[in-house]
């Protein structure tokens, strides 16, 4: 028998369901079991649809009918007792008197089908069990004739199920049936007949020429059959040796081997289809040996996503392949085979692979940015207050006011090429970062410039250590005049925020807000300012979002932000300085804090008789 795919095992409940009054239907089984679940399959829907069920057979069949039809949830005493159900012994119904007459049992199927009716069936639905018909009683060589008779016979009120031994009963008496039944049960199938004898034809007077035309219509029908398959196949053949992915079907049983893979297989895999079909195992012998355990569980079970499998091609290079398998069972419901299609996606597993390697560097990337950033706002307020200190020690000790304090100004520089050594190693880390999240430069030339940044640092250290004691102090370059502004200096930490204002509170007045929102809020009460120095990154709102905001309320404000920045590590915050607005690095150099101050305010009170 042909076997089929899954899931068309589950089938093999047999489609007896679908048998109507009128059908005249054979089954050759193998087991009384199979006997039994047809019989019961066929009277319970039979009674579903309204109709009188009616068995025939031995006393042992019909109590293996009886259990099969509880097994179906038919309670039978019940249906018996209502009439709906009739079990009766065969050779009350076939061999009445000890002799089979056909006319006399056609009778006694007439008299049943009237008595289903007058009870207020639809119709009789009749499984009869034939085994009668192995025995010597007379009449018995009668039996083809009869049931080649039934055809006619049966009416719209009758079906009739006859079921036979496959093993026991005689070829001829099987050919005889075959011909007789348009219908045919067998293998768990209901298989429509072609060779069976058209009910009209059987009682035609001249049924040798009806019987040439069927057969030679069936030898016609069997030829456009046979080419159609042909032609089906020829398109799929076509269609496999042309794909780009492999085709293939491995037999499991009896004996394991491909019955065929297609061309493809020589570009995937190295191997042309001869030499898979020359070793039945070598299928099995691509795949990865880390893979090999999955796919030999997937080959019963495959499941509906494909498999996604390494193989080791014959030049040793290995290919991502996802194979979509399907398990092919025979007719009793055992895998015979396996077939599906795979495909190369070495390309797409590479692009995936590059991509999570990508997002993973995205994330040392930001990791990197963000200690930077933590590290930078001590950094800022360590510069500026060690500048201030310097500034004012160099003030007192030009007025003669203290005495051995260039002892404390070289500490002090110590200390300034301290920071400026760290600030180095940022500014590697931060690059660092950059590569990781996806800038144009590359890692490998992110640590040399870290690893320059250090020794730089280092070495600027030492040479200051190596100058004379008394070496003059560091002062700042004096700041360029300009006229006194109000300064708002906005930073979540207060430390950096007081800083920046200590810097600065010498040339000007200064208000100190360490949430931007509080900053909003003077804005939007009337407060304005000749400068706003602003953290570009805050918790509440960001220094981008506050500006935005800023400007909107007081559109004089655009042009008098600076932003200060431990590190612009997300896109939109690199997005937002390249577009031109002002920036200063932290930690903020104090000179150059004071010129952009400056400059700011001078340019903003420039304006101001414009204003009013």
């Amino acid at each position: 028998m042909p076997d089929r795919v899954e899931p068309a095992r589950h089938e093999r409940t047999l489609n007896l369901g679908s048998a109507r009054l009128g059908d005249h239907l054979a089954h050759l089984f193998d087991t009384t079991q199979e006997r039994s679940a047809a019989a019961a399959e066929l009277l319970a829907a039979a009674m579903a649809r309204g109709e009188r069920a009616l068995g025939l057979g031995s006393e042992a069949s019909l109590a293996a009918l009886a259990q099969a039809l509880a097994a179906r949830g038919v309670d039978v005493a019940t249906a018996v007792a209502r009439g709906a159900l009739q079990l009766v012994a065969h050779r009350e119904h076939y061999l009445a008197g000890g002799v089979f007459d056909p006319a006399q049992v056609r009778r006694a199927c007439a008299v049943r089908t009237e008595a289903a009716l007058s009870a207020g069936f639809t119709g009789l639905t009749m499984a009869a069990d034939m085994d009668w018909s192995l025995s010597d009683a007379p009449g018995v060589e009668r039996l083809v004739e009869f049931e080649a008779s039934m055809g006619p016979f049966l009416g719209p009120h009758l079906a009739v199920l006859c079921q036979y031994d496959a093993g026991r009963s005689t070829a001829v008496v099987l050919r005889g049936v075959l011909r007789s039944h348009a219908l045919v049960l067998h293998g768990g199938r209901i298989l429509l007949n072609p060779g069976a004898v058209p009910p009209e034809a059987a009682v035609a007077p001249e049924a040798a020429k009806h019987e040439v035309t069927r057969l030679l219509a069936a030898l016609h029908a069997r030829g456009e059959a046979d080419e159609a398959l042909r032609r089906s196949e020829a398109h799929f053949r076509l269609l496999a040796e042309s794909a780009r992915d492999l085709v293939y079907r491995y037999r499991l049983a009896p004996e394991p081997g491909l019955e065929y893979v297609s061309p493809a297989a020589t570009a995937m895999t190295g191997y042309t289809p001869e030499e898979h079909y020359a070793d039945p195992q070598l299928c099995m012998k691509l795949v990865h040996p880390d893979d090999l355990g999955r796919l030999q569980a997937a080959v019963l079970d495959p499941g509906p996503e494909p498999l996604l499998v390494r193989w080791i091609r014959k030049n040793g290079t290995v290919l991502w392949a996802e194979q979509q398998n399907t398990l092919v069972r025979d007719d009793a419901g055992q895998p015979v085979a396996i077939q599906g299609i795979a495909r190369d996606v070495t390309e797409r597993m590479v692009a995936e692979q590059a991509l999570q390697e990508a997002q993973r560097l995205a994330g040392l990337g930001r990791l990197a940015a963000g200690v930077a950033h933590e590290i930078n706002n001590p950094l800022a307020w360590m510069g500026s207050n060690v500048h201030f200190v310097q500034e004012a020690l160099a003030k007192m000790e030009a007025k003669g006011s203290a005495h051995g304090l260039g002892e404390l100004q070289q500490a002090l520089a110590d200390v300034v090429d301290g920071v400026a050594r760290v600030r180095a190693i940022m500014g590697g880390l931060e690059q660092l970062a950059g590569t990781a999240g996806g800038a144009e430069r590359r890692p490998e030339g992110a640590i040399p410039a870290l690893r320059a940044a250090v020794g730089a640092g280092a070495a600027g250290l030492a040479a200051r250590r190596e100058a004379s004691p008394a070496a003059a102090p560091a002062t700042a370059a004096p700041a360029p005049a300009s006229p006194r502004g109000r300064v708002l200096v906005v930073d979540d930490d207060p430390v950096v925020a007081r800083s920046v204002a200590r810097v600065l509170s010498g040339e000007h007045d200064v208000v100190v807000v360490t949430s931007s929102r509080e900053a909003l809020r003077r804005a939007e009460a009337g407060e304005r300012w000749d400068l706003v120095i602003c953290d570009l990154m805050m918790p509440e709102l960001s220094g981008m979002e506050l500006s935005r905001r800023l400007v909107a309320v007081a559109p004089e404000l655009g042009p008098r932000l600076v932003f200060l920045t431990a590190g612009a590590y997300t896109v939109e915050a690199q997005d937002f300085l390249a577009s031109g607005h002002p920036c200063l690095e932290k930690p903020v150099d104090p000179a150059e804090l004071r010129a952009r101050a400056a400059a700011v305010v001078r340019a903003a009170r420039a304006l101001a008789p414009a204003r009013g």
